[in-house]
C-alpha cells in the first residue's frame, strides 16, 4: 500500500518538476515561431539566422532549466525551514526560536559568501 502512495507522490512530483516547465517552454517557442512567421522578409535580411536560432533554442533552454531545476529547489529551501519552525513551535517554542536563529545566521553567512566572492 505504501509503495502505491509513494509512486503516486513521485509521479505527481515528476509531472510538476519536468513536464509542466517543458510544456510551458514549448508553448513559448511555438508563440515565438508564430510571431517570427508573420515578420516581413526585410527583418530576416537584417538579422543573422544563427542569432535567431540561438534566440529560439538557447534562451528557452535556459528558461526550461531555471523553471524545472532552480525554482523547485528555491521553493523547497523556503518551505522546509518554515514547516520545521511551525512543527517545533508545537513542541517547544524555545527550540523553535533557537532553530530559527541558527537558520538565519547560516543564511546570512551564505548570502555574505555569495556577495563577497573574489574574481581572480
Amino acid at each position: 500500500m505504501w509503495l502505491l502512495v509513494e509512486y503516486a507522490a513521485y509521479a505527481s512530483l515528476y509531472d510538476k518538476t519536468y513536464r509542466a516547465p517543458y510544456s510551458l517552454a514549448a508553448s513559448g517557442r511555438l508563440k515565438l515561431a508564430e510571431h517570427i512567421r508573420h515578420l516581413s522578409l526585410r527583418f530576416f535580411g537584417k538579422r543573422d539566422p544563427g542569432d535567431l536560432t540561438n534566440l529560439i533554442l538557447s534562451d528557452y533552454g535556459q528558461v526550461e532549466h531555471t523553471i524545472s531545476h532552480n525554482l523547485s529547489q528555491l521553493i523547497s529551501a523556503i518551505v522546509l525551514p518554515v514547516l520545521a519552525f511551525v512543527g517545533l513551535l508545537l513542541v517547544d517554542w524555545r527550540m523553535a526560536v533557537a532553530m530559527n536563529c541558527g537558520s538565519l545566521r547560516c543564511g546570512s553567512v551564505m548570502a555574505y559568501g555569495f556577495d563577497s566572492g573574489t574574481t581572480e
